[in-house]
C-alpha cells in the first residue's frame, strides 16, 4: 500500500523478494490546469510490473475492506500510502501490517519527517520498519537503517536517498519479519512532523541565517520558500549561502540588495546570499542573471520585503 514516488523503490524491492499479490494506492486525482486524471507513481509502476491495482477511497471502509478480503495475504507493507488504517485492516493479515517510515522513530512521527529533520538541523536520519498499530507511527520498531544528512541536502535529495535506503531495509528484513524482535518506541523521545502548509513558506528575515538556510533547503522543492517584495511580488528562493562576513546596517536590514554583483538578504544579524531565485511565472536563475534581468527592464535593487511577525 503506497502512493507517491517515495514508495516506488519499496514496491520494486518487495516485488523481487516476495509473492506480491496486489497493490493498493490512492484514487486517481485531477491535476493541472486541464484537471486531467493523474495516476500515482505507485500505480504506474504496479501496472508496469503486472500486479493487480486497487484504489478504494478508504481501504478500511466496507467497500475497500471487501476488496482486501479477496486476498489470502501473509502481511501488508505500507509506504507513504496516505490513509490511516483501522483495526479491521491492521488485524487482517496473518503476520500483521508493517510500515516503512522515513525517519529514525520515535523522532519525527507524522506527515513530513524529511522536511522537519532538515529544518531542525538534524545530522542524521534514516528509515524505520515498524509494526503498525492504531496510533500514528507509534508501533513497535523491527529494524532501522541510518543515513547522514549532508549540509547541501534539500528535501528533494534526502527524499531520494531515503527511498533508495528503503530497498535495503526491505531486502534485509522481509524474510525474517516473523522472528524480528519488536522494540517499543520511547514515548519520552517522540517528536512530531506535522503536515506542511503554504504559510510556512514565507521567510522571516528577523531569524538567524542558519535557521533560514535550513528552512529553505527543507522547503525545496515543495512548497518552496519565498520573500514578498513591495516592488516585484513573490520571489521564490531556491538556494542560499550564509554570508557571515558581510556586516549589516539599519538600511539593509529586512531588504534585498546587490553587493559586488551578487544578491543578499539583510537579516537582523548578518546576511544570506540568494544564489538561485525565481519570480512567479519566470524561470529559475542565478543571482547575477537576476540582476541583469532587472536592469534590462529598468528595475534595480534594493527592495524592501514584507515584515513578518514571528514564524510558523
Amino acid at each position: 500500500m503506497g502512493t507517491p514516488d517515495f514508495a516506488v523503490p519499496s514496491l520494486e524491492a518487495l516485488s523481487r523478494v516476495s509473492d506480491l499479490c496486489a497493490v493498493f494506492t490512492q484514487p486517481d486525482r485531477e491535476k493541472g490546469r486541464g484537471l486531467k486524471k493523474a495516476i500515482s507513481p505507485v500505480k504506474e509502476k504496479a501496472l508496469e510490473l503486472g500486479i493487480p491495482v486497487h484504489q478504494p477511497s478508504r481501504v478500511s471502509d466496507p467497500e475497500g475492506f471487501s476488496i482486501l478480503q479477496k486476498y489470502n495475504c501473509d502481511f501488508i507493507l505500507v509506504v507513504a500510502y496516505g490513509q490511516i488504517l483501522k483495526s479491521n485492516v491492521i488485524q487482517f493479515p496473518k503476520l500483521g501490517c508493517f510500515n516503512v517510515h522515513a525517519s529514525l522513530l520515535p523522532r519525527w512521527r507524522g506527515a513530513a519527517p524529511i522536511h522537519f529533520a532538515l529544518w531542525n538541523g538534524d545530522t542524521e536520519t534514516g528509515v524505520t520498519l515498524m509494526k503498525i498499530n492504531e496510533k500514528l507511527d507509534a508501533g513497535d520498531m523491527l529494524a532501522q537503517l541510518k543515513l547522514s544528512i549532508r549540509k547541501t541536502d534539500t528535501t528533494g535529495s534526502l527524499h531520494d536517498r531515503l527511498a533508495e535506503l528503503s530497498i535495503k531495509l526491505i531486502e534485509d528484513n522481509i524474510f525474517q519479519i516473523e522472528t524480528l524482535t519488536p522494540v517499543p518506541q520511547n514515548e519520552n523521545e517522540v517528536t512530531y512532523a506535522h503536515k506542511l502548509t503554504k504559510k510556512m513558506s514565507e521567510l522571516d528575515l528577523s531569524l538567524d541565517a542558519v535557521v533560514l538556510e535550513r528552512q529553505i533547503r527543507s522547503l525545496n522543492p515543495w512548497p518552496g520558500a519565498f520573500l514578498f517584495s513591495e516592488g516585484l511580488g513573490r520571489l521564490k528562493i531556491l538556494e542560499v549561502k550564509e554570508a557571515p562576513m558581510l556586516n549589516m546596517n539599519g538600511e539593509a536590514y529586512l531588504s534585498v540588495f546587490e553587493f559586488e554583483g551578487n544578491i543578499y538578504a539583510g537579516l537582523k544579524k548578518g546576511a544570506l546570499r540568494l544564489v538561485r531565485l525565481q519570480l512567479d511565472g519566470k524561470r529559475a536563475v542565478l543571482d547575477k542573471d537576476f540582476i541583469n534581468g532587472l536592469r534590462g527592464h529598468g528595475q534595480s535593487l534594493p527592495f524592501r520585503v514584507r515584515e513578518q511577525h514571528g514564524s510558523s
